[in-house]
Parts: structure tokens; sequence; C-alpha cells
């Protein structure tokens, strides 16, 4: 796949940790991709060094799109993203990636994210709550000293259909419990349901499992996206 540039437009530093980037194409100006679709950055001027990125912004904005960046101390792509200035170029290949909503779903709708998995499950969530039918619940588990972010996004989403809800705990392992714990409650009042796991790879592989012994049928109705090997 052919690498293609694009311009910073603007940077907002959500929360000490997160950046929100907004860019947009150089040639073409737009780019075609399904919401949960991600791009490989290039941070280094050899290309070695690469770093992934979900597209938060919506497929319907083809021409500017935006970028949630976990900033990790001593992070290659960290330090060169929070450096930046609009006008900035930034190469990049893509759109990539299979963590989309299926064509249809049966029945209910679960997304289960952790920190900056996020990224990947709003335009999700948001693209099957602009189906007719889907019944869509999102889990978001965060820690409870982080500061919040996305709230007037997710305070957007029309509540007809949706529950939302954000989880708080104040360890990883103790978000990923609680999560657990809602899901095993949430079970018994889902029909047909479909998971979405985005986010902490322990959280994805623990929600996993529990699924999967409840008589979830692991390729059929579970989904997953690793943001990060261990804690975000």
């Amino acid at each position: 796949m052919a690498e293609q540039a694009a311009t910073l437009v603007g940077a907002v530093r959500l929360t000490p940790s997160v950046l929100l980037l907004e860019v947009e194409p150089q040639g073409p100006p737009v780019i075609a991709f399904r919401a949960g679709q991600f791009i490989s950055l290039r941070c280094d001027e050899a290309g070695d060094v690469r770093r992934s990125y979900t597209i938060l912004s919506s497929p319907s904005r083809p021409g500017c799109i935006e970028l949630l960046v976990k900033l990790v101390p001593g992070g290659a792509a960290s330090e060169l993203l929070a450096g930046l200035v609009p006008g900035a170029v930034l190469h990049f290949t893509g759109p990539l990636g299979f963590f989309v909503n299926d064509a249809a779903h049966h029945g209910d709708v679960v997304h289960i994210a952790t920190g900056a998995g996020i990224a990947a499950t709003l335009p999700l969530v948001t693209e099957a709550l602009g189906r007719e039918r889907e019944r869509v619940t999102l889990l978001w588990g965060l820690l409870a000293a982080d500061t919040p972010y996305l709230v007037e996004r997710l305070a957007a989403l029309p509540t007809e259909r949706l529950q939302c809800e954000r989880i708080l705990a104040p360890s990883w392992p103790a978000v990923h419990a609680l999560l657990a714990a809602r899901v095993t409650e949430l079970h018994p009042t889902l029909a047909e349901p479909t998971f979405y796991l985005a986010g902490n790879g322990d959280m994805t592989r623990t929600l996993r499992t529990l699924l999967v012994e409840r008589g979830i049928d692991r390729r059929k109705s579970i989904r997953t996206e690793i943001f990060y090997p261990h804690e975000e």
C-alpha cells in the first residue's frame, strides 16, 4: 500500500496523557474508510518506526480525520506527535483493519472499551445507532484518577437504543474485574448479542474467556482489537 501525506490542522490535549489530532490528507484530499479502521503513521525518517491509530472521526468526513493518541513517556511516536504544530506533515498508510461492524446484527450489540480503545469503539457505536433497530450497550473502563474526556461526544449520542456506562476503578486489574462483573449481570438480559472488545490486551483476553464460558460463540459473536498488550 502506497504511503500518503497529511497536514496537521489541529492538536488538542484532552488530558495530560491523551492528545486529539486533526489531519487533512494531501493527495488524494479524502480517504475512504470504515468506522473502526486505523492508519499506520511513520514516526521516523527511514520508516522503521510506525504506530497505528484508529480514526476517531466519522467516515462521512473523509477530508478531515481525527486521531486519538495515548501519550506514553519515552515513546517514539508520543514524543514526535506531542511536539507537532499545525502545518506539520505526517506520513501514513491505510486505512487498514477489520475491527468494523458486521453488515447486520441479529440481536443486541455490546461494545466494551478500556482507555484509548474508545477511539475504535465510539465510531462503531455511532454507526450502529444510525441503523434502524440495533440496541447498543457501551461499557468504557477508565482509571478513576484519570481526567474524563470525550464527554460531550458521548452525551450527544441518541439514547433511545443506547445504554452507556463508564466503569471506574483505581487500577486496571480492578477495572477489568468490574467490567467482567457487569457483563455477567447484563448477559441474561441480552438477545443474540455480538460483543466488540477494544483496548487493553488483558481486558480483551479476560472478557473473551468469560464470554466463551457463558456460551458465546467466539468466532461468530466476539470481535477484538488490542490497543496495548498490557496496561494502557
